[in-house]
């Protein structure tokens, strides 16, 4: 199942707990195609919209993910905490490009953390949703807390993580 994350953005899978049973299911080669990423998942890793279409290499253009057909949202405590890691991500960016002229780029990540909010809130359980958002705060993804890390390093800041 399809749906849309908004208008102007990509298109994200809701995969529910009968979609997840169905797609273990799937021979091996089908589900190994679905790779884990920083945000959440990836249907299409190689030669998805950002990939690099080389064939070996998989696409790491991972703050583009939410605008790309082939991002995999999975309603799991474990995919929802990578999503609201990158959520606090996208915050401490905005702290740290504080330039006047980079306001519709703030702009821009602001769109993002409401969309991740009302896209979470619309299509999961409520339990779920707040637990992964309170293990994002408490222990962010390693990936998005060693960015977060290096932008608190330059502009002098502390983030958890």
């Amino acid at each position: 199942m399809r749906e849309g994350l908004g208008i102007g953005y990509g298109r994200a899978r809701t995969l529910t707990s009968t979609t997840v049973a169905a797609l273990m299911s799937m021979p091996v080669s089908i589900r190994t195609t679905v790779q884990n990423t920083p945000v959440g998942k990836c249907a299409n890793s190689l030669t998805g919209k950002h990939a690099p279409h080389n064939g070996k290499d998989h696409c790491d253009r991972f703050t583009e993910c939410l605008t790309c057909p082939t991002y995999v949202v999975v309603g799991s405590v474990k995919d929802l905490h990578r999503l609201f890691s990158f959520q606090l991500f996208l915050a401490s960016e905005i702290e740290y490009m504080s330039a006047p002229e980079l306001a519709s780029w703030r702009d821009h990540k602001r769109e993002l953390i409401g969309l991740i909010d009302r896209f979470t809130t619309a299509r999961f359980a409520r339990s779920v949703v707040e637990e992964a958002k309170a293990l994002a705060i408490k222990t962010p993804h390693p990936f998005w807390a060693a960015r977060m890390r290096t932008g608190s390093r330059v502009t002098g800041g502390f983030h958890a993580g």
